[in-house]
This record gives C-alpha cells, structure tokens and sequence, in this order.
C-alpha cells in the first residue's frame, strides 16, 4: 500500500465516523422528550411497577412537546453541521487521493507510466488466444483415443507440453495486464459491474488453470472441457464490455 493509499483510507474512516456521528445526532430538546417516553415504555414493561412514577413520567412527556421540523433543524445546524461538513470534506479529499493512488499504481517497476489499457481490445486477444488453445486441445483428444494407442505416445506428450507452455504465456501475458486493469475498472465503472466483470474473469481463470493441470496429468479431453469453459467465460466478460461500450 502506498502513501497516497493510507493517507486516503484514513481520511475516508475519519470522515464516515464524523458523519456517522453528527448525521444522526439529536437536538437536545427532541433527545430529551425521547428518553422520556424510552424510560416510560421501561416502566410500564415491569411487572408491579409504580403507578405513581409512570403517572409522573406521563405527565413530564405531555409537557415536552414535539420539536417541529424547522426547529430540529436549525438547532441540528448550530451543534452538528460543522462536523458533519467535516466529515464529508475528509470523505472527499479522501476519494481523490485514492483515485491519485491507482494512478501511481499505473507506474511499471522501473518508473515508467504504463500505456492506457484497451480494455476491450485486451479481452479479444484473450479470447482469440483461447480458442486457438482450445481448439489445440480438441485435436489432442486424437492422440489419447482408444483406436491410436492405449498409452499417450511421446509426440502427443510433447503437444501437451507446448499447449502447457502457451497457456502458462496466457496466464504471464495478457492476463496479468488484465488483473491489473481492475482498479481503473471499478473506479470507472463501479463495484457493481465490476464485480460481475472480474467474477466472469476469475470463472475463466479458474478453468484456464485446471485446463493446464489436465495437461500435466496427460489428460487430453479434460484439458479441452475446461479451457472451452473458460473461452466461454471470457467471451461473457468481453460481451458485456462491449455493451458497457456502446
């Protein structure tokens, strides 16, 4: 976490908590008339309870009448505003440092800002690589079958073993710049579309990665299954970019 990131976070709880507290707070006099009736409803829930008390009590509420809107108000502005105010001027100077902070984290190791990332042009190599794999793997399922040999044979344990490196060049590649597009992604499009993009990406992720187990057991017909799923998931993924698009 960098600098920008813990200064932002700690502006954001700062803010929420004074917001939290003045927000809601009551005027004096409508706390009081409310913890009048709190105390009377005690009262009466007990079981042989003074009725001089709650006689009392009664009559205390009935001369504390309700504070009319424009009075709770006015009296909430003069104890709370300030504050509140606060509360949300933190809340906003922390939002802007945060999104400063995924700019920073744009930066490569070296120092050097990263091109801007074409999101949906990113998601068509994946997918174009992906059918590829797959339909590899399908021409795999040749080299295992019954007729050919009972045993994988050494070229088709090489082919697997390309396929494997392919994959794993998918995973270094163009994945990895797609994991780290999901700060813009969610600043940009929000943490509900968000989540339902990158749960698509990290369903294909899964089946991309159990595709590549397959291969290292030799199983030619899972590693198919699963890397079609997981072309599958991507092309959801890139389609509901494209309506995010247009």
């Amino acid at each position: 976490m960098n600098a920008h990131k813990a200064i932002s976070l700690a502006l954001i709880t700062a803010g929420v908590a004074l917001c939290a507290a003045y927000g809601g707070m009551l005027p004096p006099t409508t706390k009081t008339r409310e913890s009048s009736r709190a105390a009377l409803a005690q009262l009466k829930a007990q079981e042989g309870a003074d009725q001089a008390k709650i006689a009392d009590l009664s009559a205390q509420l009935k001369g504390q009448a309700p504070q009319a809107p424009k009075e709770r108000l006015s009296e909430w502005l003069e104890r709370a505003a300030l504050p509140f105010g606060v509360g949300c001027v933190l809340i906003a100077l922390g939002s802007l440092l945060a999104r400063r902070s995924e700019g920073d984290e744009e930066l490569a190791a070296d120092g050097v800002k990263r091109e801007p990332i074409d999101l949906g042009a990113l998601l068509e190599r994946i997918e174009a690589e992906l059918k590829s794999l797959w339909q590899s793997a399908e021409g795999l399922k040749a080299g295992q079958s019954p007729e050919t040999s009972a045993e994988t044979s050494a070229e088709t344990s090489a082919e697997m073993s390309a396929l494997r490196d392919r994959i794993k060049e998918l995973q270094q590649g163009d994945l990895e710049l797609l994991i780290d597009a999901r700060g813009k992604v969610r600043s940009k499009h929000g943490i509900t579309v968000f989540a339902e993009l990158f749960g698509q990406i990290s369903q294909g992720e899964r089946r991309l990665n159990r595709a590549w187990s397959a291969l290292v057991d030799e199983h030619a017909q899972e590693s198919a299954r699963s890397l079609e799923g997981a072309l599958a998931s991507f092309q959801q993924a890139r389609q509901r970019v494209s309506e995010l698009s247009s």
